[in-house]
């Protein structure tokens, strides 16, 4: 099938099919813009570009800029998100003026050029931080502009948002660029997890512990069997926030409540409403198969493991823009580099 592709060059007509489905965004879904439609391409399609991409993946490291996280192997959208909380960290740390300037484009996807989409890479969920002064927000516009002209895109300001890394007075300029503003406390989106200055660890735990429940509700009133119930806990349950665990991590307090809901998903409701008791302990539970238990790995054990696989990363990848701020974090913080020796944890 593959090899049929590359000879003749082209598809099937069947192979260029797709099912357009439509997914509700945040806002009136009474309004047609609040609605995304995405294409489900057939099988055929998935495998040769599952082909071409495997066949790129060791060249694109060495073309696409290291900020480009998306789409690009060994990195993720994890890693701009480590950025901006770090880039916060070393502004209060440092007490330097630094704004976050997320920019929100018109119907990205739909006014970029084709022919500017068949050569280059393209997002348009962009963070960019830059010095508190007018002349670098004045130099953004001019390569957005530029950017505009050549693709296609347009910049939705109304949208757009600049946030202060560090607590401070906000220029009055800054008010009459036409973005929104993030005010102290008040939190918003980036790449799928709240963001804000300061950042309000409950919040974010809250959030996360919102969207299980949304999930629990549609299986709360469903007579589900034991093996149904189990399989939904260790597949979709257990995967919500782990995407949270590893970007922004959850305060002790909220990962004990997304394993009480576990719990209580497991045991199942009576007809009051109320969890039912319990009736085996939760930490034979959590034993393997083998010893009897159902193979259920604690939520504290994966942010443990989501940790060790950030400090592998900050110990053996040194080419990433997170890794490269959180040495600057700690030798400003430690007066050493944390990955290349021991420091004093007093300090």
């Amino acid at each position: 099938m593959v090899q049929c592709f590359w000879r003749k060059k082209k598809l099937l007509p069947k192979d260029k099919r797709g099912i357009i489905k439509l997914i509700p965004k945040d806002g009136d879904l009474l309004l047609i813009k609040s609605w995304r439609p995405i294409s489900l391409l057939s099988i055929t399609y998935k495998i040769i570009a599952r082909v071409i991409a495997f066949r790129l993946k060791h060249m694109l490291p060495g073309i696409i800029d290291s900020q480009q996280t998306g789409f690009i192997a060994g990195r993720t959208i994890v890693d701009n998100v480590l950025s901006l909380r770090l880039a916060q960290e070393w502004a209060l740390a440092t007490h330097q003026d630094v704004l976050f300037v997320k920019l929100d484009f018109q119907k990205a996807y739909d006014r970029v050029a084709h022919k500017s989409l068949l050569h280059q890479l393209y997002a348009d969920d962009t963070g960019i931080n830059i010095a508190t002064d007018e002349q670098q927000f004045g130099r953004l516009q001019e390569v957005i502009q530029q950017f505009e002209r050549c693709s296609g895109a347009k910049l939705n300001l109304s949208k757009s948002l600049i946030m202060p890394l560090a607590p401070t007075v906000i220029p009055d300029w800054v008010v009459d660029t036409g973005c929104q503003i993030a005010k102290p406390g008040v939190h918003f989106k980036y790449l799928g997890v709240l963001a804000g200055c300061p950042v309000d660890e409950r919040a974010i735990a809250q959030a996360v512990i919102k969207k299980v429940q949304n999930k629990l509700s549609h299986w709360s009133n469903r007579l589900l069997s034991w093996p149904a119930r189990t399989l939904l806990l260790k597949h979709v349950l257990a995967a919500t926030p782990l995407y949270q665990l590893l970007s922004v991590g959850l305060s002790p307090d909220g990962i004990e409540d997304l394993e009480r809901l576990c719990k209580q998903f497991l045991w199942g409701w009576n007809e009051q409403g109320n969890a039912k008791k319990t009736l085996v302990a939760w930490e034979r539970v959590s034993q393997t198969k083998r010893n009897g238990g159902l193979g259920w790995i604690p939520f504290k054990d994966r942010a443990k493991a989501m940790h060790i696989k950030l400090l592998t990363s900050l110990l053996h990848d040194g080419g990433s823009e997170w890794t490269q701020l959180a040495k600057n974090l700690s030798s400003e913080r430690y007066e050493t580099d944390v990955t290349k020796g021991s420091v004093d944890r007093d300090r």
